[in-house]
């Protein structure tokens, strides 16, 4: 499998992309052309104004609608998707990534949502 970091193979658009939801975590998703900048922020329940905060930064690269990032903990993969039905609120037609299992803990089946 050949990984492309040239954005006119990917279907995923450059935006900002973060977590929605009542976890004890928010993670940002900053996609360029050729970098990105993940941000995590992890706290204890009921306080979320003491974050524990990373920040990490590299390449990318997208094969379609599938979006490879390589953090610290694993290459975590995000496929974009189409949220349907939810309970949130957000159009149906909404686009989230969509990152599947894997070894890093704080994405690991997390959706994010285009910043609007």
């Amino acid at each position: 499998m050949v990984f492309l970091s040239a954005y006119s193979n990917c279907d995923i658009p450059l935006d900002q992309y973060q977590s929605s939801g009542g976890l004890e975590s928010y993670t940002e998703l900053r996609l360029t052309k050729t970098k990105f900048v993940l941000i995590n922020e992890i706290w204890q329940p009921g306080q979320y104004e003491d974050p524990y905060q990373v920040i990490e930064r590299g390449a990318w690269s997208c094969i379609g609608a599938g979006l490879y990032i390589d953090t610290k903990a694993a290459r975590v993969k995000a496929q974009l998707s189409i949220i349907g039905s939810n309970p949130l609120g957000y159009p149906e037609v909404t686009k989230p990534l969509v990152f599947e299992s894997s070894n890093n803990e704080v994405l690991s089946k997390k959706y994010c949502i285009r910043r609007v």
